[in-house]
């Protein structure tokens, strides 16, 4: 984990600082967004999946939302210039 940032794969280079806030809040935006719309993402899922099983979503949404926070991240990084 040495040289390991806070999301997957994310370089700290030495000397120079490195806060790991604007990682924190864009995975804290993507957590509120999941709280928020669980109900549709539920029905979306039972729907797709033919189960209704919320266990399902739960587990889809762990393995998504540390994901889509990556990607979020990277496209907000690319665009604003950030390494």
């Amino acid at each position: 984990m040495e040289g390991s940032g806070t999301l997957m794969d994310r370089p700290i280079v030495r000397g120079e600082n490195h806060s790991s806030l604007p990682e924190r809040l864009v995975i804290l935006f993507v957590l509120l967004g999941v709280l928020a719309s669980y109900d549709e993402i539920n029905e979306f899922v039972q729907s797709t999946s033919g189960v209704a099983s919320e266990i399902l979503t739960i587990f889809l949404l762990i393995i998504m939302v540390p994901l889509l926070s990556d990607w979020l991240f990277r496209v907000i990084s690319s665009i604003t210039g950030m390494k």
